[in-house]
């Protein structure tokens, strides 16, 4: 904690000595405050004290003093306003990408987005909300909670991990997560499995029904994904969910459940997979046992 006193202290002070011994200076190599106006070599001279006396690089240095008009006390002004401070360490976020977020927040708080603004955003990004690639996003942004605000820290410590600081390069990673969903299983389990508890509410550990059937549908009905199964699979699990109202294990998914489909349908793609492999005798949840009992029972294996 005075390590993090100390250095925020330092900073405020030498940010005021500076643009007191400098305002006349900077002021010089401006004529009529044309930033076009300033010699190469006095830019370059503004570039080295910015990341002298901030630390950043020297393309952020480059975007502060152009935006502020090569006014070297208003670019240290705004690039410790766009600053955070962690553990004592300053990070610098990409001016372009602090303005996505603002762009998107909620008018109360720059801090934060509320539910419309990542819906905004998402819409601006070219993307349906009922596309799986808004999951990929949400896991990105580390979302644990649809219904909780995303935080600044979330959104720009993601984005500037990715060098991702335009809604241009935003959609060209998106499509490349999108290309690991069709391709790489394990990255496609992890969305998967991300999914139940960003669906589910605060407190509970089941997963509705309709809700479940529903990313069923998403991931397996059309084959579009890493992992591929039978439309009889898929099917036959649907009309098995469905056929029992009274039972609260169909009702409301359980986690465990949720999992272990995927290992089942992993394991036994289609129905002669199942009719010639499967061991009653595995340790499978006594729904999926149930399951297969049901497939043979209506002479579907």
């Amino acid at each position: 904690m005075f390590y993090f006193i100390f250095v925020s202290s330092f900073r405020v002070k030498k940010k005021a000595i500076y643009s007191r011994q400098n305002a006349r200076a900077s002021d010089h190599l401006l004529v009529d405050n044309n930033p076009s106006e300033i010699s190469s070599y006095c830019v370059f001279i503004m570039e080295k004290e910015f990341m002298n006396l901030t630390g950043c690089t020297y393309s952020v240095a480059q975007e502060y003093l152009r935006k502020n008009g090569g006014r070297v006390e208003y670019a240290l002004n705004d690039y410790y306003d766009n600053v955070d401070t962690i553990g004592g360490m300053r990070q610098s976020y990409n001016p372009s990408l602090v303005a996505i977020f603002e762009k998107y927040s909620n008018g109360v708080s720059a801090t934060e987005w509320d539910s419309s603004g990542l819906i905004r955003f998402i819409e601006d990004l070219g993307i349906s909300i009922e596309d799986p690639i808004t999951l990929c996003l949400s896991q990105m942004l580390c979302i644990d909670d649809l219904t909780k605000p995303v935080s600044r820290e979330q959104f720009l410590n993601a984005w500037s991990d990715l060098c991702c600081d335009t809604l241009r390069k935003m959609k060209a990673y998106l499509h490349t997560l999108e290309e690991r969903l069709e391709t790489d299983k394990d990255y496609f389990k992890s969305i998967y499995s991300y999914t139940f508890p960003l669906n589910t509410d605060e407190g509970s550990r089941h997963l509705p029904k309709d809700v479940a059937i529903e990313y069923w549908n998403i991931f397996f009905k059309d084959n579009k994904y890493a992992l591929k199964i039978s439309k009889e699979r898929l099917n036959s699990w649907l009309e098995f969910i469905n056929s029992d109202d009274s039972d609260p294990r169909k009702q409301n998914i359980s986690n465990d459940i949720w999992l272990m489909f995927y290992k089942f349908i992993e394991q036994y793609p289609n129905d002669e997979s199942l009719k010639q492999n499967y061991d009653e005798m595995a340790a499978w949840p006594l729904l999926i046992d149930e399951y297969y009992e049901f497939l043979e029972e209506n002479d579907k294996l």
